[in-house]
């Protein structure tokens, strides 16, 4: 049975990066819609697509709130003027 990543997908899509973080979400509600119709071929691939755009919408989130931190240090640095 594949697990289809619809928790994972929507606090994806919360908290790292919503554009992505939507894609994972229809992926993971195709693969929920195919386990119940027992179709586990297309489960099994949209389980694996879900997946994908879940990691893609965490990495995607954790590279913005890096270079967030590094904008904000940087415009912090420079009002300051501190060098």
């Amino acid at each position: 049975m594949a697990n289809d990543y619809f928790v994972p997908a929507i606090l994806a899509m919360i908290f790292c990066f919503w554009p992505t973080g939507i894609i994972a979400l229809i992926k993971a509600s195709n693969a929920r819609s195919a386990m119940s119709r027992g179709d586990t071929v297309e489960a099994e691939t949209e389980s694996k697509k879900a997946k994908t755009w879940v990691i893609v919408s965490i990495v995607v989130g954790v590279i913005m709130i890096v270079l967030v931190g590094i904008m904000a240090g940087l415009q912090y640095r420079s009002t300051t003027g501190s060098s």
